[in-house]
């Protein structure tokens, strides 16, 4: 297991080749306007309290980016979202999400596991993407304070869940 945690840029984070295991973000990778490709080579990355910021993802070689909990500020995913395998995972959204992908909020079989995507103040969901609920009724894309908007331009659709402003579960 690898653990990128603290502050730190593209630049600081050089070439990295998994060969097994999981690559934790628990720190802040600014992307700085860039872009981070995770495909095959890079393998998959678990959001574990981490933040990805000011910039776009783009997953490869059908590699989703996993979320525990974690922090999109400015950003833009070309690929997956996976909130499905951690009883109340979520990712708190700052600064609007691009989603050009597919974020999967809670498990299309196990009814205890749910997920939820987490607008800190009004902003945007936007892009080609969608979002599709599990069998959880606490699944939500939520605005986390009354009085804020979201502004939603994707289709949001699935099994149980709950759109707008909703006390987590």
């Amino acid at each position: 297991t690898v653990n990128l945690g603290g502050s730190f840029g593209m630049a600081d984070l050089g070439t990295l080749h998994r060969s097994g295991g999981t690559v934790n973000l628990t720190g802040t990778l600014d992307l700085g306007g860039g872009t981070l490709g995770l495909d095959a080579t890079t393998g998959v990355w678990v959001m574990n309290g981490g933040t990805l910021r000011n910039g776009t993802v783009d997953l490869l070689d059908a590699i989703r980016l996993f979320f525990v909990n974690g922090t999109l500020d400015g950003m833009t995913v070309n690929g997956d979202l996976d909130l499905t395998t951690v009883y109340g995972s979520f990712a708190t959204i700052l600064n609007g999400l691009v989603l050009n992908g597919t974020a999967f909020l809670g498990s299309q079989t196990n009814t205890t596991a749910y997920a939820y995507l987490n607008f800190a103040g009004s902003q945007a969901l936007s892009g080609s993407g969608q979002v599709v609920f599990g069998r959880n009724a606490c699944n939500s894309v939520r605005v986390r304070d009354p009085g804020n908007t979201l502004t939603n331009r994707i289709l949001i659709h699935g099994h149980s869940g709950q759109v707008g402003y909703a006390p987590a579960c």
